[in-house]
């Protein structure tokens, strides 16, 4: 929290007096998102929740700063090729148990879509940028289940109206009180799915 959220604050807090003050006013921020900030990955919360946050801060900053020609974006970097991202080429876990290797891209190529945000005039502003490795398993709308019965990574076929479905074991749930009443899975849409 200190360094993805307090720091992200404190440092656009400080930008944001200095542009207001400097002749002539104005200026940009761009703000470190994350793919997280759309579709979190396993046991991922607390940075999962700080991603989510910098969203905010950053359309806050772009909506109350922009009468100072301040403008305010973030970029959400997807396996750039880095310290953080270099366990993916190894393989990772997945929402459905499974350990896959994942593609990574070049720094440059992110440093290049940084620039771009940058170089433009204070009159225009890219508010969000998604750049990801080609090929990461990150899919849309895929179905997932919460399940106290079942160990993480379980398949379970769901049968419904005559259509059936096959969807991993990704979370923990129903809430106690729906398991008391006889609700054994909870299905919600998930994405990281290979």
């Amino acid at each position: 929290m200190a360094a993805n959220l307090t720091g992200a604050f404190l440092c656009a807090q400080q930008a944001v007096k200095l542009m207001k003050e400097q002749t002539p006013r104005g200026g940009r921020i761009v703000n470190n998102g994350s793919i997280s900030a759309h579709t979190p990955r396993p046991m991922s919360a607390p940075y999962t929740a700080t991603k989510h946050a910098i969203t905010g801060l950053t359309k806050s900053i772009a909506l109350d700063c922009r009468q100072f020609d301040i403008c305010c974006g973030q970029i959400d970097i997807g396996n750039a090729d880095s310290a953080m991202a270099a366990p993916m080429a190894a393989g990772i876990v997945q929402p459905n148990g499974q350990v896959l290797a994942e593609p990574r891209m070049r720094m440059e190529d992110v440093a290049r879509a940084v620039l771009y945000m940058a170089s433009l005039p204070l009159d225009t502003n890219v508010l969000s940028m998604t750049v990801m490795a080609n090929g990461m398993p990150f899919r849309a709308l895929n179905f997932t289940c919460a399940s106290w019965f079942y160990p993480l990574g379980t398949r379970l076929r769901v049968s419904h109206g005559g259509k059936s479905i096959v969807v991993p074991v990704t979370d923990r749930g129903p809430a106690k009180r729906l398991v008391k009443q006889g609700r054994i899975i909870d299905l919600s849409m998930g994405a990281f799915m290979n």
